[in-house]
């Protein structure tokens, strides 16, 4: 093959590059329809519940206190909700890409096939918007008013929001106890048992004898920050047996106040629900 041949096919496929991104923008940019998508007001504090409507399983969010939220029932992350609504709040920089329902499948965008985000104060929805497939930016997503033919992309967050599994809403924190307000552990595997305990000079003891102070550090700051990884399905809630656990674990404060108890059944995957 020629020199000059080569640079023909080079020229002649640079040209097609330019064709193929130009097309590109006049299909998914109609116009400079540059807008400011507005979600929510800054202020979310009278917020009362969001729903996430999705095709497999709906996430339902409710306020249960001044800083507490549940999911489907479940107690809440506060951190997924917090960062959810910050993620909400205020406007979103937002390009018209299309204007026509012919388009809303290839955005995911239909009122069938899109998530659907509902904020409520009340039982009056105060945002509802409805949610396609990401961009070509990975933080980039589709977003549409019910009811309008207009599709926006806007760079946000709700993507990941939108398609968190139920089990990330839910809160995993097991126990927070600090090391300085514990004054004992009692440990029980199978039939065999033993207690740690705070003696008044600080020293620990094991079933009366000096314990190794490294040992009990090392146990009793598990409880500091104690999380789980998950939770079991209804089919492994089946095999689940807490009646007779494989392990018990009882951590008291003074006046042998009960700060933490816990329960072990082991899984066959080397943990322990």
């Amino acid at each position: 093959m020629s020199l000059d041949l080569l640079k023909r096919l080079a020229v002649g496929f640079g040209a097609l590059i330019v064709l193929w991104l130009g097309a590109e923008l006049v299909r998914d940019n109609p116009g400079d329809g540059v807008t400011e998508f507005e979600l929510l007001s800054p202020d979310t504090e009278q917020l009362d519940s969001i729903v996430v409507t999705r095709m497999i399983d709906d996430v339902s969010l409710r306020r249960v206190g001044d800083d507490a939220w549940s999911v489907n029932g479940y107690r809440a992350a506060p951190t997924s909700v917090t960062e959810f609504l910050d993620a909400l709040r205020g406007g979103v920089r937002a390009e018209l890409v299309a204007q026509n329902p012919s388009s809303f499948s290839r955005f995911d965008i239909a009122d069938e096939t899109a998530r659907r985000v509902q904020v409520f104060i009340g039982s009056a929805p105060t945002l509802d918007v409805l949610v396609g497939k990401r961009g070509r930016d990975f933080q980039s997503i589709y977003l549409r008013w019910p009811g309008q033919d207009e599709v926006y992309v806007a760079r946000s967050q709700l993507g990941t929001f939108v398609d968190r599994p139920l089990s990330d809403w839910r809160d995993k924190s097991i126990a927070r106890v600090q090391f300085d307000v514990i004054a004992g552990i009692e440990v029980t595997r199978g039939n065999g048992s033993y207690r740690l305990v705070r003696a008044d000079s600080g020293q620990w003891n094991i079933n009366g004898d000096p314990a190794d102070s490294t040992g009990v550090a090392r146990l009793a700051g598990q409880f500091a920050s104690l999380n789980g990884t998950g939770f079991p399905s209804e089919a492994q809630m089946d095999s689940v047996d807490l009646e007779t656990p494989d392990r018990r674990v009882v951590v008291w404060g003074a006046d042998s106040t009960v700060l933490a108890e816990l329960v072990f059944d082991s899984t066959a995957a080397s943990g322990y629900w």
